[in-house]
């Protein structure tokens, strides 16, 4: 069964502070988790300069910040757990207390689309790191995902997601997610912060550096699987045609149930349909790509549709 792990980096602590991030510019000498594993994807950087925040701030808004990861062609995704690089103006790492994630397929641009499904978090371990970031302590806290989560391409090509990190603080404080300069060959996207509850997101933005990008520190876990009728209920459902012009026809096992269907445009606006006798009408949209979601009974399944 092979692994999909995202690599997390150590880093020192730096100087400045801004409501939404908190900004510096230190050396990091990183450490790998099980960079040699099957279907690793490893992001790393020697600097880190921007936190951003993922917590409500004084009542001006409840932060976001989404990062990309990649579910690969012909596989299954189930994810487990997720560590995070983080740290809190409280200086306590229990002053972090709810945690959830919204997941968000790609919107074809390279930025978070349509959101598909949503986990609240829980923590089974907390780390404290032995330096500091402008002055606060960090802790790599890890997360195990309350809602089962598997995602399915049956693509022929790698498909981007996008996870969307939020907490809340005990005492009111603000809690950030550390992230490094994005350097134009790697390989994922930028990161992206909401600050309207995952609404609306914008590129992450240093205003020392305008030019600047950035990445998340983070390690993402799950077992990864080809897809077979044996191994993957998921694989066995059927959504067609597609292209649609009048109707979206999905055939299940009889050990998969549908408990919901959504479909989303590329901006994330959720269209009104219903599941009646196996069919989606989908003879009101406007023509153009969209995303299909449905929660089952084995997991939740996303492909991209078109109607014309």
């Amino acid at each position: 069964m092979k692994k999909i792990t995202l690599l997390v980096a150590a880093f020192v602590g730096v100087t400045s502070f801004a409501q939404s991030s908190l900004k510096g510019n230190t050396e990091n000498a990183g450490f790998a988790q099980n960079p040699n594993a099957e279907c690793s994807q490893e992001f790393s950087s020697e600097t880190l300069q921007l936190a951003n925040a993922i917590s409500e701030i004084d009542g001006t808004g409840v932060f976001f910040v989404a990062n990309d990861f990649v579910v690969e062609s012909g596989s299954s995704l189930e994810l487990q757990s997720a560590t995070f690089l983080l740290l809190t103006t409280a200086s306590d790492v229990n002053d972090i207390t709810d945690a959830n994630i919204s997941l968000y397929t790609d919107d074809g641009a390279g930025a978070p689309g349509a959101s598909f499904i949503s986990s609240d978090l829980t923590e089974v371990e907390n780390v404290t790191h032995p330096d500091l970031f402008a002055g606060f302590p960090m802790y790599r806290v890890t997360y195990e995902f309350d809602d089962e989560i598997i995602i399915s391409n049956d693509g022929a090509t790698d498909e981007t997601y996008w996870l969307a990190l939020n907490t809340t603080s005990s005492s009111g404080s603000v809690v950030y997610w550390v992230g490094y300069p994005r350097a134009e060959a790697d390989p994922t996207n930028v990161n992206y912060q909401s600050s309207d509850g995952g609404v609306s997101y914008e590129v992450i933005i240093n205003t020392d550096d305008p030019e600047a990008r950035y990445d998340s520190e983070w390690l993402l876990e799950g077992d990864c699987n080809p897809l077979s009728v044996s191994d993957n209920a998921l694989s066995q459902v059927s959504v067609y045609p597609n292209p649609a012009s009048d109707v979206l026809n999905i055939e299940t096992p009889a050990t998969v149930e549908v408990n919901s269907v959504a479909i989303y445009d590329v901006l994330g606006k959720r269209s009104n349909v219903s599941l009646v006798n196996g069919q989606v009408n989908v003879s009101n949209l406007a023509n153009g790509v969209y995303i299909l979601s449905l929660e089952t009974s084995a997991g939740t399944l996303t492909q991209k549709i078109v109607k014309n």
